[in-house]
């Protein structure tokens, strides 16, 4: 039993899974944030300090703040490391589910967000994917794979492959518990606790639900469970010697094969989702068999593949109509939310406004004093992976087209009076409008183009109005 029961180890590496694509500075900082921002602070003071003596002094205090964070971490660790082993010696009876508004999204979660019960689940979900070798792929590395696919068969005169793009009908709501659990149950790996847990879990699902069918969307280790669900489906087009490439991110999927081979493998797919009782999702599954006369495209994950006519050639990588459509939406969000502002000499109104543009369309990062840049939002970072002429990106074109739309509409007539020498003036108050030089300059950004995917990144916004800003563009 003492194998199986939890290591220090094993919670820092639960901890850093979780958090990682969070973190101000490296691993789990989210546990210590007084002392997290402090150390930051102090990296960038000394990194503009010039006095080696008052250099020497914070890198002294600096090794005091790192110290104190690896002995509060140490300390919680080890309490949490015990406080799971005490619930796995002592199993709850039962587990309960619930459901909750994420997003505008409803999604089903546990009932009571106890740390030890999040803890248990991530730690059977660590359990599962080591005796399975769970090994997921981003969303980045299925398209970089699958547009060097594409690429390389475009080197030719004309591109001869057949392209199987296909959406697994409601996914998480359509697993069966009796397959699920059959799996589980066979592998000698899997310690008894965590084949429990899994069945508290599919119990409550089943109960809340009224069937036994579905993993919650809003559980931690249902990302794992719906893995080792699909084990058999992948393994089987993965060794089908047709299968040029085989690309699943959760329930979505491309195949690429040889043009004549695409009717086949199809009826290999059908056979297997049958096996697994699943579905296919017609409206968002295609199949294209290229060369082709008419030109040709497809949605995945994010992006549109657009191919050349006669030669099926990949043209141009735009955004999907899906991603059009979320951003066009907070576009229009943004710009109700403006014809509601009464005063534009109000700081925080315009502070807000602008903020909502640049959260749009601009990339941020954290600072960068050599403790971990990462960009995390705007289309410069969900739109990355375009390519092509802009001719052959609509999509793109008119999403920019409505913002360029927005601020010549709102701020045109403003940028025409400062012109003339004319103070801008809000229109309630009679009083200068806050940070008018920047409104106006809307109008004239260079960057809000397919220029803006390479543009300087941002920092981010204080957290009182990244969440303000978040709350107005994405409910």
């Amino acid at each position: 039993m003492r194998d199986v029961l939890p290591s220090v180890a094993d919670i820092r590496a639960i901890y850093f899974k979780a958090q990682r694509k969070k973190n101000i500075i490296p691993q789990h900082a989210n546990l210590t944030p007084k002392l997290n921002r402090r150390i930051v602070r102090l990296l960038d003071s000394i990194a503009a300090e010039k006095n080696p003596a008052l250099i020497e002094e914070k890198r002294d205090e600096l090794r005091d703040l790192l110290q104190a964070k690896k002995e509060h971490e140490d300390a919680l660790f080890l309490q949490l490391r015990d406080d799971l082993e005490q619930r796995i010696l002592n199993p709850p009876r039962s587990i309960r589910l619930r459901f909750r508004e994420v997003d505008g999204r409803k999604v089903t979660v546990f009932n009571k967000t106890r740390p030890t019960l999040m803890l248990l689940d991530r730690f059977a979900a660590l359990h599962l994917s080591r005796a399975f070798g769970v090994q997921t792929k981003g969303r980045d590395h299925c398209v970089r794979v699958l547009t060097n696919t594409f690429l390389i068969s475009s080197r030719g005169g004309e591109a001869r492959q057949g392209i199987i793009k296909m959406d697994l009908d409601t996914f998480y709501a359509s697993v069966d518990h009796e397959l699920l659990i059959a799996k589980i149950d066979g592998h000698a790996g899997v310690p008894r606790f965590v084949k429990q847990h899994v069945r508290l879990v599919l119990d409550a699902h089943a109960r809340l639900f009224g069937n036994a069918r579905g993993i919650p969307d809003g559980v931690p280790s249902s990302a794992v469970l719906a893995e080792i669900y699909l084990e058999n489906f992948d393994s089987a087009l993965r060794a089908n010697p047709e299968v040029a490439l085989f690309l699943r991110y959760v329930d979505d999927i491309v195949i690429v094969c040889e043009p004549e081979r695409v009717d086949a493998i199809s009826r290999q797919v059908d056979q297997l989702m049958r096996n697994d009782k699943l579905t296919k999702n017609e409206l968002k599954s295609t199949q294209l068999v290229h060369p082709t006369a008419p030109a040709t495209s497809f949605d995945y994950l994010g992006y549109k593949f657009k191919f050349e006519a006669k030669t099926s050639n990949l043209v141009a990588i735009d955004i999907s109509d899906a991603k059009l459509q979320r951003y066009a939406d907070a576009a229009v969000r943004m710009s109700k939310h403006a014809d509601e502002i009464v005063c534009w000499a109000s700081p925080n109104a315009v502070d807000t406004y602008l903020a909502m543009f640049e959260y749009l369309f601009r990339p941020h990062a954290t600072a960068d004093a050599g403790h971990g840049v990462r960009i995390v939002t705007g289309l410069a970072y969900s739109a990355r992976f375009m390519r092509g002429a802009e001719r052959n990106r609509p999509n793109f074109k008119k999403l920019l087209g409505l913002s360029k739309k927005e601020v010549g509409t709102r701020w045109g007539s403003v940028k025409t009076s400062a012109l003339k020498g004319t103070t801008p003036l809000c229109g309630c108050c009679g009083v200068a409008i806050h940070r008018a030089n920047e409104l106006i300059s809307l109008n004239d950004q260079p960057d809000v183009g397919f220029e803006i995917m390479r543009s300087v990144a941002l920092a981010h916004a204080d957290d009182d109005l990244r969440a303000r800003v978040g709350s107005i563009l994405w409910s």
